[in-house]
């Protein structure tokens, strides 16, 4: 989570209290003080959030270096390694592989599917009247809250 806040920051506090969650990270490093987690200051504002179910699953837990994750960012990249059986209750979890989620343009039936589903969503979400007046805004160079 890129809260952007500090851990006692009375907002975050609210939030993972209300919802029973713990800073994972910080829970398994409990004697070190935490790194911070992005580049322009000193304090760890980026939390891998869960309850005590999943801490109890987690085996391993950290933050890579600055510049070491996927993409370049001003953030560390936070990671968890759980095991799943004791996760998910046992080891018989098999997620679904990458490849049989993918989506293919000349599966027909999938395509079609994935349009309608898209209109609908377009629609209910007003998105063309939505970007048509961004850029209505941008154009008159307004402010685009207003």
């Amino acid at each position: 989570m890129d809260a952007n806040a500090e851990w006692e920051e009375k907002h975050l506090k609210e939030f993972t209290e209300k919802n029973g969650l713990i800073d994972i990270i910080t829970d398994i490093h409990s004697e070190e003080d935490p790194p911070p987690t992005y580049a322009r200051g000193r304090n760890k504002i980026d939390y891998i959030l869960g309850d005590d179910h999943i801490r109890r699953a987690v085996v391993r837990a950290g933050a890579m270096d600055l510049m070491d994750g996927v993409s370049p960012s001003d953030h560390t990249m936070q990671y968890i390694d759980v095991d799943e059986r004791i996760l998910f209750g046992d080891d018989s979890f098999c997620p679904i592989m990458g490849y049989q989620r993918e989506f293919r343009l000349y599966d027909v039936k999938r395509k079609e599917s994935f349009k309608e589903k898209l209109v609908e969503i377009y629609k209910h979400q007003s998105i063309f009247e939505r970007v048509e007046k961004l850029a209505n805004r941008f154009e008159e160079k307004q402010w685009t809250y207003k």
